[in-house]
C-alpha cells in the first residue's frame, strides 16, 4: 500500500465518521417518549432527510469496504497468516467493542440512579436487568447502538476463512449474491446484509484488484452529480410519493453505490486544493475511532438536553439538528485529546491502540 492510499483511507475514514454523527443527529423520529409524532414536510424535513437519509448513507458501506480490503490485503491461505490477523483484530475490534458496550450500559445505570434524570429513560432500568436483558444489551440492542458495526465486523472476521474460500473459488459471486439480500433489506439478528456485501466487496478488491483503490477516475464528476441527483430524486419521491416503496428503495440503493464511487474519487480532486488544510489538521484524523465509539450515548444526551431548553418546535428541531453534531464532535475531540495525553494506556486499550 502506498503512503498516499494509507493517508487517503485515514482521511476518508474521518470524513465518514463525521457523516455517521450527522446521520445520527436526525431527530424527526416517528415516536418519542411513547408518543407518535407527525412532522410537516417543511424545510426542516427536507434538509434532515437529504443529509441524514441521503448523503451520509455512504459512510457505513465505505467503512465495511475499507475493513474488508485491509483485512484481506496480502492475505494467503496459510493458517499462521489468518491466526495473526484474527489476533490483531481481538485487540483492535473485540476489546473496544466489549469495553464501550459495557461502558454505555454502566453510564445509563449511573444516570438512572439520579432521580431527576429518570423521566428521560423509557426502557427497562439497568438495575432490573435479567441475564437475557444483559445479553440483549451487549449483543443485540446495544445502548451505544453504533457499535453494531463492530459486532458485525467481529462476525465477518470469524468467518474470514470461509469468505476467503468463497471468493477464491467463485470470485465475485459472494458480493453478487449478498447484493440481492442487501437490496431487499434481508438481515439476521447478528449480521446485516450490508456488512456481508461491502466487507466481501472490499475483500474481493484486495484479493483480485489490490491496485483498484490506488487509481482515480475521469468520471468522478459524473458520479458526484449522479449521486446528488439521485438523493434529490429520492427526497422528492418521499415528499410526493412515499407509497412508492420499490422505486424509493431502488433509488436509495443506487444512490449509495454511486455515492461510494463519488466520495472515494472526489477526494483525489479536492486533496491538492486542500492539502495545506489536511496537513495542518492531520492529528485530528487520528481520533476517528474515538469519535465513533464515544459519540453515543453522548449525542442522545446532548439532543435531549437541548430539547429540554429549546422545547419541541419546528425551529428547535432544526437548530438542534445543526448544533448537535458540532457540539458532539467537539466534546469527542477534546475528551479524546485529554485521555490520550494524560491517560494514554487507558486510551490505547479502549481504542485498540489507534
Amino acid at each position: 500500500m502506498t503512503s498516499y492510499l494509507s493517508q487517503k483511507i485515514k482521511r476518508v475514514s474521518f470524513l465518514s465518521i463525521i457523516m455517521v454523527v450527522v446521520l445520527h443527529c436526525y431527530n424527526l423520529d416517528n415516536k418519542q417518549n411513547g408518543i407518535i409524532l407527525h412532522f410537516g414536510k417543511d424545510y426542516n424535513w427536507v434538509i434532515q432527510n437529504f443529509f441524514s437519509y441521503g448523503i451520509t448513507r455512504v459512510a457505513v458501506p465505505m467503512f465495511f469496504i475499507i475493513s474488508g480490503y485491509l483485512f484481506f490485503l496480502g492475505f494467503t491461505n496459510q493458517k499462521g497468516v489468518l491466526v495473526e490477523k484474527i489476533k490483531k483484530r481481538i485487540k483492535t475490534i473485540v476489546i473496544p467493542y466489549f469495553f464501550w458496550t459495557i461502558f454505555g450500559v454502566l453510564l445509563y445505570f449511573i444516570m438512572q440512579s439520579i432521580p431527576r434524570l429518570l423521566p428521560f429513560f423509557n426502557k427497562k432500568l439497568v438495575i432490573n436487568y435479567t441475564f437475557s436483558d444483559w445479553f440483549n444489551a451487549v449483543f443485540v440492542e446495544l445502548v451505544p447502538y453504533q457499535l453494531w458495526f463492530l459486532r458485525d465486523l467481529i462476525v465477518m472476521v470469524l468467518l474470514s476463512w470461509l469468505i476467503f474460500f468463497l471468493i477464491k473459488k467463485f470470485k465475485f459471486l459472494l458480493p453478487v449474491v449478498s447484493f440481492w439480500f442487501w437490496f431487499f433489506n434481508q438481515n439476521t439478528v447478528f449480521l446485516s446484509s450490508e456488512s456481508i456485501l461491502f466487507f466481501s466487496l472490499g475483500a474481493s478488491i484486495a484479493l483480485y484488484y489490490p491496485e483498484f483503490l490506488e487509481k482515480t477516475s475521469t468520471k468522478k464528476y459524473l458520479f458526484f452529480l449522479s449521486w446528488m441527483g439521485l438523493v434529490t430524486f429520492k427526497i422528492a419521491l418521499l415528499y410526493f410519493f412515499k407509497e412508492e416503496k420499490t422505486i424509493i428503495n431502488l433509488t436509495h440503493k443506487t444512490s449509495i453505490i454511486l455515492g461510494l464511487l463519488a466520495f472515494w474519487y472526489i477526494y483525489d480532486t479536492l486533496y491538492p486544493k486542500t492539502k495545506r488544510f489536511f496537513l495542518k489538521w492531520d492529528k485530528i484524523f487520528e481520533y476517528s475511532f474515538f469519535i465513533y465509539v464515544f459519540h453515543e450515548p453522548l449525542l442522545t444526551i446532548i439532543k435531549k438536553t437541548l430539547f429540554l431548553f429549546l422545547g419541541k418546535k419546528v425551529l428547535s428541531y432544526f437548530i438542534i439538528y445543526c448544533l448537535s453534531p458540532f457540539i458532539t464532535i467537539s466534546i469527542c475531540l477534546i475528551t479524546g485529546f485529554v485521555l490520550k495525553k494524560y491517560f494514554k494506556k487507558g486510551y490505547e486499550f479502549s481504542t485498540g491502540n489507534r
